[in-house]
């Protein structure tokens, strides 16, 4: 799967509104792709939300307990919109991992055009590798996004033990 501009670009402008403060922006942006291109837009959000929770939880599949510590997380994080901690933890749980639509998470259209990209934008500031700067852990995760729809379903278990070797090694 190669991640289309056309919905990367403006996922990417839409981010970076939550994390200048700017929310007031993101109408504009609505405004300009249009409503099916916003649809894939937070579908691309309810991914990348997917891939940091189990980037941070994994190398396991994400429990409750670690869904609602990181639901935690999200709602500490700096950012100048007030989360409910529940409210993340059922989108981490029903979307994000679940892979329920969002519209079954969010009760009102308001919610559902504004909190997975919200959420997706504090998880990405709250558990970014110290390493890089949110824009690059970003960029590592759409490019294991791609590569993960071109590798064989039967290279998995290899792609698990691999992780699970990987972490058996820092624990040295």
């Amino acid at each position: 799967m190669r991640i289309d501009p056309k919905v990367e670009d403006p996922t990417r402008t839409m981010l970076d509104h939550v994390l200048k403060d700017k929310l007031e922006e993101i109408p504009k942006v609505v405004e300009k792709i249009g409503d099916a291109r916003f649809r894939e837009c937070i579908g691309l959000c309810v991914t990348i939300s997917g891939y940091i929770a189990v980037d941070v939880l994994g190398p396991e599949w994400p429990t409750e307990a670690g869904l609602r510590e990181l639901a935690k997380g999200v709602a500490r994080a700096q950012i100048n919109v007030e989360l409910d901690e529940a409210q993340v933890f059922d989108f981490l749980r029903k979307s994000a991992v679940g892979f329920q639509r969002v519209d079954d998470v969010f009760p009102s259209g308001r919610e559902i055009a504004v909190l997975p990209i919200v959420m997706t934008a504090a998880l990405m500031l709250a558990f970014h590798p110290q390493s890089k700067k949110v824009w690059a852990y970003l960029d590592d995760i759409e490019e294991a996004l791609e590569l993960s729809d071109s590798v064989k379903p039967e290279t998995l278990p290899a792609m698990i033990l691999r992780a699970h070797r990987a972490e058996a090694a820092k624990a040295r």
